[in-house]
């Protein structure tokens, strides 16, 4: 007997949901916006400019050792925490 029922019940839900997607409790349309002229900007082909960080590589001599270290020019301030060593001078 439960299983009867629960077959009942599945099939109620079955039927259920397929009715919700044929008609939907409500209408869903699609609505035209206009994001206005400050959306698009037009760029020019030959001007270009780069987004990119510039790095400068800043190499010194330390207690007779080669070191390097690099600077982002960007945004003033160093890329590496330390000196790295490159060997001996």
């Amino acid at each position: 007997m439960k299983k009867a029922r629960w077959k009942k019940v599945v099939v109620a839900g079955a039927i259920l949901m397929s009715l919700g997607m044929v008609f939907p409790a409500t209408d869903i349309q699609a609505e035209e916006v206009d994001f206005g002229p400050g959306i698009v900007e037009i760029v020019n082909d030959d001007s270009i400019s780069t987004c990119a960080d510039q790095i400068r590589i800043v190499y010194r001599i330390h207690n007779g050792r080669r070191q390097k270290r690099r600077w982002n020019q960007t945004q003033g301030e160093w890329v590496d925490k330390k000196w790295i060593d490159l060997g001996p001078a």
